[in-house]
Parts: C-alpha cells; sequence; structure tokens
C-alpha cells in the first residue's frame, strides 16, 4: 500500500458522481473524434404534481363528476442536448449550480472520463493517474503496536474534505442530472466498446463499491520494500478499488455509502 492514499472520489459518481462526473482523466483507448452533429432531445425533469389543485384520491368520492374547468400545467420545456462531442460546456452550466471547484470541472471530455471511471470501478479497476488530483494533503503514517505495524487512524482524516464536499450535493438532483445526460453517457460507454445504458452502468458501479464491507479494525501491515502492503494476502490481493475504499476510513467509507445508496435510489 503506498504511503499517501488517493481518495475514490466517485465515486463517485459514481462516483461519486459529482466526483465520477467532474474529474477523471482517462485512460486507453486514446480519445476517439467527435461524434456527428445530430441533436438529441430528451425530456426534462417532470413538473411537481399539482396536489393542491387535484388529488387523485379524491376521485373515488366524487364519482364520474369532472369539472369543466381544465386545470393549467406548465411543463418544463423539453431539453435540447448538445452534440456527444460538443458537450463540456453544456455539462458546466448544468452543475454550475452544485458550487464545485472551478479546478474539477476546467477538464475537457467530461462524459468521457466519466464513461471511464464508471466502467473501471464496475470491474474494481482504479487508476492513479486518474485520481493523482485528489491526492490528500499530508503524508500517509503508521503506527507500531506490540511490534506490528498499522495505518494511523487520523490518516482517514484527510479525506474529511472530500466527503463533505460530496455530502453538499443533493444526492436526488444529481440522479436526474446524470438521468438528463443519459443520451450522452450512453454514447461515451458505446466508445468504450460497451453496450450498458448509462443508468444500469451507474447503478452497477455503485452496487459494486457498496459489496465491499466497511473494515472497523486496521488490518496489520508489513513493509518489505519502499511500499506498505497488508500483512494478510486475502487484503493484499484486494481489486485496487477495493482498497482504495479501505483507506478512507471506516467512518469515511460508512458515510461514501450512505451518499451513494441515496443516489441509486434516484437513478
Amino acid at each position: 500500500m503506498a504511503k499517501r492514499g488517493l481518495i475514490i472520489v466517485g465515486v463517485v459518481v459514481f462516483v461519486g458522481a459529482a466526483f465520477l462526473l467532474l474529474r477523471t482523466a482517462p485512460t486507453s483507448p486514446p480519445l476517439p473524434p467527435a461524434a456527428s452533429d445530430s441533436r438529441v432531445e430528451t425530456p426534462g425533469p417532470p413538473p411537481e404534481p399539482p396536489s393542491a389543485l387535484h388529488d387523485s384520491s379524491r376521485d373515488s368520492d366524487i364519482g364520474d363528476v369532472q369539472s369543466d374547468e381544465a386545470i393549467p400545467v406548465d411543463p418544463s420545456p423539453a431539453v435540447i442536448l448538445p452534440p456527444f462531442g460538443e458537450s463540456d460546456a453544456f455539462v458546466r452550466e448544468q452543475i454550475e449550480p452544485f458550487s464545485l471547484p472551478a479546478e474539477w470541472v476546467a477538464q475537457s471530455h467530461l462524459l468521457r472520463r466519466l464513461a471511464v471511471f464508471v466502467d473501471n470501478a464496475e470491474r474494481g479497476d482504479l487508476s492513479r493517474r486518474q485520481l493523482e488530483f485528489a491526492k490528500p494533503e499530508g503524508r500517509f503514517r503508521v503506527i507500531e503496536t506490540d511490534g506490528k505495524l498499522y495505518a494511523d487512524p487520523n490518516n482517514a482524516r484527510r479525506f474529511d474534505p472530500y466527503l463533505d464536499r460530496l455530502e453538499s450535493v443533493d444526492p436526488a438532483r444529481l440522479a436526474k442530472l446524470l438521468g438528463m445526460l443519459g443520451p450522452l453517457i450512453d454514447d461515451a460507454l458505446e466508445e468504450l466498446g460497451s453496450t450498458a445504458r448509462a443508468a444500469d452502468a451507474l447503478r452497477a458501479a455503485i452496487d459494486r463499491i457498496l459489496e465491499v464491507s466497511v473494515q472497523m479494525e486496521a488490518p496489520e501491515l508489513i513493509q518489505p520494500n519502499v511500499l506498505y502492503e497488508y500483512a494478510d494476502p486475502d487484503f493484499e490481493s484486494l481489486p485496487p478499488l477495493d482498497k482504495q475504499l479501505l483507506r478512507l476510513g471506516p467512518m469515511n467509507f460508512a458515510r461514501l455509502k450512505i451518499y451513494l445508496r441515496m443516489l441509486r435510489t434516484g437513478l
């Protein structure tokens, strides 16, 4: 295990998906040319039901009697999505209300990066280069107890600001945004050779993270060379994503799981 941990940011979203959506560097294959300029139209978020004007539960009380006066409804206008290859400006406009750091959203090919992260996360893969921007401050420290090495529990506090930032984004609102961007995310996944649709891929990535068990006790470490490793071969053989989640510490990992469950419900 490296002396300095890297945060799993999106998870999210996933990963998260704010982190998943906003800053993940693509891996191979190289970025292909932009898609065609055909425009895709997808319905916007549905309007809030006018419960104060009409309650369907009351219909049985009035039989077949219907009002002659039509109830005015102002549906949300359809959202015209830009061509996939020209979607960055549109995505930045949509995530502006989240008040996320500018450096997170300044990168290009945002949806391609999201697709790479989601596709990797479902398989338990994680590229350190993808998360280099989110390297926590301070060094990874260990403590020695009874002649054995363990990660210092205070290491997990370095990730607190990232979890605070993630929790500042309403998961229901983020789920709606991802749903609206679904056709464009489909294009990004298709470039990677995936046949999965956006919502299915996002749910699969979230489920993969939720499957990882929270470890309340720090596993023992060894240092055969420069890098630390888990003394237990079962821990050391875990996929990269699982190891990164363990570095969050039990409290932050639990916070991440709570957020992802809410996000998944919205999806």
